[in-house]
C-alpha cells in the first residue's frame, strides 16, 4: 500500500511538475521566515538559561521619587555586599559586579595595539552564582587578584588561536598607570542573550584598588549586587531587611536619596531591563525585534498555505476521472483523505527542505543586521529545534492540504462519470483566502514604505542643532585633557575646541526641578563654556555661556530649553530661580527645542555650567568639507599623548548611526516580506482567474465571435476579483495603518508621520499589479481560435 502510494504520489508530482515547484518554493520561503523567526525568538527565550542557579538569583534594585512616581534604577552601592556579611536567614550567595571600559594590551608588548575591552571585577563565589563555561584554565583562580579571566573572542583578540593561560596582559587603571595580570582561564564565548556578559574578569579587590574606591562609603555605586535565594518564601523577609540600610544611604547621598530597595528575580529583570534607569548590566531585545518578526513570519505562513490550498483546489479537477475510478474500485474516503494529505505532506516535506537551505542565507543576513545577533541552526541536541520542525511540517501539511483533502474525497463516482462536477474556483472560501492575502501583502508593503520614508526622514529632519561640523572626543583615564584641548587648537582648521560633561547624543541625567509650587522632570546637562555655540544650539531668550561671563555663570546658572518653560509655566524666565536638588539656580536663557536622539523621549532640558574638573569629553567644531582631515589629525594627536588608550571619536553626524541602522534594517525585512506576500498572493490571484476563465472558456469564445472588445471581456472577468482586491485595500490599508504606527512608536518617540501617500502608494501598487495581471490572462485567452474556446468541454 506504502508502494502504491509513492507511485500515485510521483506521477501526480511529475504530471503537475510547475504547481509543484511554486508550491515548494513559495512554502519554502516562507518556512525558511519562519525559522529565522523561532530562531529569533528563542534567542530572547533563551536568555540566561545557560546560569544553572537562575531560579535563585535575585537582584538588588533602588528606587527614588521622580515627578511624584517611583523610578526603579539597576545600581546599587558597593556598601551593601560587606553589610550584608551579618548574614540574614534565606541568603545563600551575595556577591557584587562592577564592570568599566578598560584599556588593556598584551603585557611586554608596547607595540601591540590598545584595545578598550569590558572588563567585570566580581567576589570571589561570583562563578558559584553565575554559570559560564569553561574554555581553558579555571575559574577558581577568580579569587587571586593578580589573574585575570578572558572571555573566547577576547582572547582570540589578543592571542589568535593559540591557548593563552600563563600568558601576562596589562590594563591600565583610573590614573592611565599598567596593571600587569595573568591570565588563569578563558571562557567559552558569551553570547549577548546572557545580560550579565563581560570580555574579561577579575577580582572586585582589583577595581577598588585601580579606581581608587572607598568600599565603605556608600555614595560609591556598582552595577549590581546579586543575592541566592533557594526558598522564594524568604525574599519578602530579606528585602525588609536590606531596607533597613535605607538611612545610611541617604545621609551618605542627601543629594541623591532613594526610597526603598527591592529584590528582583534574574528572570524579572531580564524582561524589565530596558526600563531600568542606571541600568549597567545590559538589556535584552527590544519588543518590536521581537514581536515583528514572529508575527510576519506567521501572517505570510498563512499567505503560502492558503496560495497553496487555492491551487491545490484547481489540480484536484484534474483528477476527477481516478476519484470516480478508485471509489467504483472500493476505495473509500479515509482512503482517499490518507492519499491526499500524504500527497501535499510530501510536498511540504520538500519544501521543508528547501526552507532550510534559503534559511542559511536569511540567518546569515539577518545577523550582519544586528551587530549582537548570533543565531545559527543547530541541530545536534537540540530537540526543541527538532520539535519546531516536526510542528513545522504537521501544521503546514494539515493546514495546506487539509480543505482540498476533504474537498476531493467528497465526490460520488457516478457523478464524476455522468459529467456532474464542474469546475469549481473554490467558492466563498476561496475568495475569503485572496481577500486575507491580498490583505497581508497590502499591509506587508506600507509597513515597508512607511519605513522607507522614515529612513529619509531621520536623515533629513532638523534636529534642533548643527551637527554637520561638530566632532567628539572622550577623554580616559590619565589623559591630560588640557594639553590634549591645547593641542587639538593648534589646528587652523579647528575653530573651536570645548569641554563637557554630558553631551546631545549621549544624554545626561535626570533630576526634579523646582519653581515656587510647581516641579517638573527635567534631563541635566553639565556642559563647559561656550558649548552651545560648539553645538549650534539656538537661543532664544537671554545668553548662553560665555568666557565673559563665566566666573559668575560656574555652577550658579543654567540656560533652559522651551519645553521646561512650558512645562514650569514661565512667561518671563530670564533672572528667575529654580532649585535644583539642594542648589539655588538662576535662569540666563531659553534654548530652542532640540532632540537628544531618536531614541529618547523628548525631555525638558537644563544646560548647567561647570568647572573643567568634572568634564571629561572634548567636542570640536570644525570646517565641515575639513571635517574628515580634522578627524584624522584628532586621532594622530590622541595617539601622540595618550599611547595607553584607544582613541575613540566620532563624527556627530554618526551618533545616532545605530537609530539609521534598525531603521534600515526593518525597512529591509518588511520590504523582502512585502515581495514575498505579493507574489503569493498574485499566484493566488491568478490561480482563480486562470479557473474562472476555464469555467466560462465557452462563454468567452461566444462574446469573443460577436464581437465582444477585449475591455468589455476583461472588466467582466477582472470585476469580482478586483472587487475582493478593493477590499482588501480597506482592511490591508487599516492594518498597514496600525502596524506601522505601533512598530515606529515603540522603536523612536519622533518619527516619520503616516500621511495619505503612506497609505495611496502601497494600495495604488497592489491595484495596478491585480489589474495587469488578470488583463494578461484575459488577452492571452482571446488571442486563441475561438474555435478551440468553442470545442472546449
Amino acid at each position: 500500500m506504502f508502494k502504491t502510494f509513492l507511485l500515485l504520489a510521483f506521477r501526480n508530482i511529475q504530471k503537475n511538475k510547475f504547481f509543484v515547484l511554486v508550491n515548494v518554493l513559495g512554502l519554502g520561503t516562507t518556512l525558511a521566515c519562519c525559522i529565522v523567526a523561532y530562531l529569533n525568538h528563542r534567542f530572547e527565550a533563551d536568555a540566561n538559561t545557560i546560569h544553572l542557579n537562575r531560579e535563585k538569583i535575585y537582584k538588588v534594585n533602588v528606587f527614588r521619587e521622580i515627578n511624584g512616581r517611583d523610578q526603579r534604577y539597576g545600581i546599587s552601592p558597593i556598601s551593601l555586599a560587606p553589610a550584608l556579611e551579618q548574614r540574614v536567614a534565606g541568603i545563600d550567595q551575595v556577591v557584587r559586579f562592577a564592570s568599566n571600559r578598560v584599556s588593556m594590551r598584551r603585557a611586554n608588548d608596547s607595540d601591540t595595539e590598545v584595545l578598550a575591552q569590558r572588563v567585570a571585577f566580581v567576589d570571589p563565589n561570583f562563578f558559584e552564582v553565575f554559570t559560564f563555561p569553561l574554555k581553558w584554565g579555571s575559574i577558581s583562580t577568580i579569587s587571586d587578584v593578580n589573574s585575570i579571566i578572558l572571555e573566547a573572542k577576547t582572547s582570540k583578540r589578543f592571542f589568535g588561536d593559540n591557548n593563552p593561560v600563563g600568558e601576562s596582559i596589562t590594563l591600565f587603571n583610573g590614573n592611565g598607570l599598567p596593571v600587569e595580570f595573568t591570565i588563569t582561564g578563558v571562557l567559552e564565548e558569551i553570547l549577548f542573550n546572557s545580560l550579565v556578559n563581560f570580555d574579561a574578569i577579575t577580582h572586585i579587590n582589583n577595581y577598588i584598588s585601580m579606581y581608587e574606591v572607598d568600599e565603605l562609603n556608600w555614595k560609591n555605586w556598582i552595577a549590581g549586587t546579586f543575592l541566592t535565594i533557594s526558598n522564594p518564601a524568604d525574599v519578602l523577609n530579606v528585602e525588609n531587611w536590606i531596607n533597613g540600610f535605607i538611612e545610611i544611604q541617604n545621609k551618605a547621598r542627601e543629594d541623591w536619596k532613594i526610597t526603598k530597595y527591592e529584590l528582583m528575580s534574574l528572570h524579572a529583570f531580564t524582561k524589565a531591563s530596558r526600563d531600568i534607569w542606571a541600568n549597567w548590566i545590559g538589556v535584552n531585545l527590544h519588543p518590536a525585534q521581537i514581536i515583528g518578526p514572529l508575527v510576519m513570519a506567521i501572517l505570510i505562513m498563512l499567505l503560502a498555505s492558503f496560495n497553496y490550498m487555492n491551487t491545490s483546489i484547481s489540480i484536484a479537477n484534474t483528477r476527477l476521472k481516478e476519484i470516480g475510478v478508485r471509489k467504483a474500485m472500493g476505495s473509500s474516503r479515509r482512503q482517499l483523505i490518507v492519499q491526499f494529505l500524504g500527497e501535499n505532506a510530501l510536498i511540504c516535506f520538500l519544501a521543508l527542505l528547501v526552507s532550510l537551505v534559503i534559511a542559511i542565507f536569511l540567518l546569515d543576513e539577518y545577523n550582519k543586521m544586528w551587530s549582537y545577533m548570533e543565531l545559527k541552526m543547530d541541530f545536534i541536541g537540540n530537540i526543541g529545534f527538532w520539535i519546531f520542525l516536526i510542528f513545522l511540517l504537521v501544521f503546514t501539511s494539515v493546514l495546506a492540504g487539509a480543505y482540498s483533502a476533504f474537498y476531493i474525497s467528497s465526490f460520488k463516482p457516478v457523478d464524476v462519470f455522468k459529467g456532474n462536477y464542474k469546475l469549481k474556483e473554490g467558492g466563498w472560501l476561496s475568495k475569503i483566502l485572496l481577500w486575507f492575502q491580498m490583505t497581508v501583502s497590502i499591509v506587508a508593503l506600507i509597513a515597508g514604505f512607511v519605513f522607507t520614508q522614515n529612513a529619509k526622514f531621520q536623515q533629513t529632519i532638523d534636529m534642533g542643532y548643527d551637527m554637520d561640523m561638530v566632532l567628539l572626543v572622550p577623554s580616559a583615564p590619565g589623559v591630560d585633557i588640557r594639553a590634549l584641548k591645547s593641542a587639538y587648537e593648534s589646528n587652523p582648521d579647528i575653530k573651536n575646541v570645548v569641554y563637557t560633561s554630558n553631551h546631545i547624543g549621549w544624554g545626561g541625567y535626570s533630576r526634579t526641578v523646582e519653581l515656587q509650587d510647581k516641579k517638573t522632570e527635567v534631563r541635566v546637562m553639565e556642559v563647559g563654556t561656550n558649548y552651545l555655540d560648539v553645538m549650534g544650539v539656538r537661543i532664544k531668550e537671554g545668553r548662553g555661556y560665555s568666557s565673559e561671563f563665566e566666573s559668575s555663570d560656574v555652577a550658579n546658572s543654567v540656560v533652559i530649553d522651551k519645553r521646561t518653560v512650558d512645562e514650569l509655566g514661565l512667561t518671563d524666565p530670564i533672572g528667575q530661580v529654580i532649585r535644583l536638588d539642594t542648589l539655588n539656580l538662576k535662569i540666563i536663557g531659553v534654548a530652542d527645542n532640540f532632540m537628544m536622539s531618536f531614541w529618547d523621549k523628548p525631555l525638558p532640558t537644563i544646560f548647567w555650567m561647570r568647572t573643567i574638573e568634572p568634564l571629561y569629553l572634548l567636542v570640536v567644531r570644525a570646517e565641515s568639507a575639513l571635517r574628515r582631515n580634522v578627524y584624522d589629525f584628532l586621532k594622530t594627536e590622541w595617539e601622540k599623548q595618550v599611547p595607553h588608550a584607544p582613541f575613540s571619536g566620532m563624527e556627530q553626524v554618526n551618533i545616532d548611526q545605530e537609530s539609521h541602522d534598525v531603521n534600515k534594517h526593518i525597512k529591509h525585512i518588511n520590504l523582502f516580506l512585502a515581495i514575498v506576500a505579493i507574489v503569493l498572493s498574485l499566484i493566488a490571484l491568478y490561480t482563480l482567474v486562470s479557473l474562472n476563465i476555464l469555467k466560462r472558456t465557452k462563454e468567452i469564445g461566444v462574446r469573443t465571435v460577436l464581437g465582444s472588445s477585449q475591455m468589455g471581456v476583461n472588466i467582466l472577468i477582472s470585476k469580482p476579483f478586483l472587487i475582493i482586491v478593493g477590499i482588501s485595500t480597506i482592511t490591508g490599508g487599516a492594518g498597514g495603518y496600525y502596524l506601522s504606527s505601533m512598530l515606529l512608536g515603540s522603536l523612536w518617540p519622533v518619527h516619520v508621520p503616516i500621511s495619505a501617500i503612506s497609505l495611496a502608494f502601497p494600495i495604488a501598487l497592489m491595484l495596478i499589479l491585480s489589474y495587469v495581471l488578470i488583463s494578461i490572462k484575459v488577452y492571452a485567452t482571446m488571442k486563441k481560435n475561438p474555435v478551440e474556446s468553442l470545442r472546449y468541454e
